[in-house]
């Protein structure tokens, strides 16, 4: 028999922020928001990437990164990073990079990206998102383990 202690959690609160354009002055627009949620006491921010005219902006990693340097206790995620899209090093690096700049408050989320527009664009066929998804997966475990990564 095995007894699991439930601890009680608090909701918590945030706002998904994705632009409706990620021009120069939106994404400034972005950061002061950033400030404004924390300072309103909410708990999270999440940022949507997006390649199409659905809003969000092209590069979540970078307004990520922005967010930890503008704030000190929000959590910063995102919302959800379309992971077949991306060289998973990369992302791996960069996650790391604002994490320890952040001091541990990134959450990756990460998704096999919804619209299949973007994959042309990128020459990768949108049928090889779920395999290239679980790859970039296995890739990423691999990167922030303590051992060697080959692949």
């Amino acid at each position: 028999m095995v007894e699991v202690a439930a601890e009680r959690s608090q909701p918590t609160f945030g706002v998904r922020i994705a632009p409706a354009a990620a021009s120069a002055e939106a994404l400034v627009e972005c950061v002061a928001l950033a400030r404004r949620a924390e300072a309103l006491g909410l708990d999270w921010l999440g940022v949507a990437e997006r390649f199409d005219a659905r809003g969000g902006v092209p590069d979540a990693l970078s307004l990520c990164a922005a967010f930890g340097a503008a704030t000190e206790r929000v959590r910063i995620a995102t919302a959800a990073l379309p992971l077949p899209l991306h060289h998973p090093l990369r992302v791996a690096e960069y996650a790391a990079t604002i994490d320890g700049l952040s001091h541990g408050r990134l959450e990756l989320g990460v998704g096999l990206g919804a619209a299949e527009t973007p994959f042309a664009g990128f020459g990768l066929e949108a049928d090889e998102r779920a395999e290239r998804f679980a790859e970039a997966l296995a890739i990423l475990r691999a990167a922030w383990s303590h051992a060697p990564v080959t692949f």
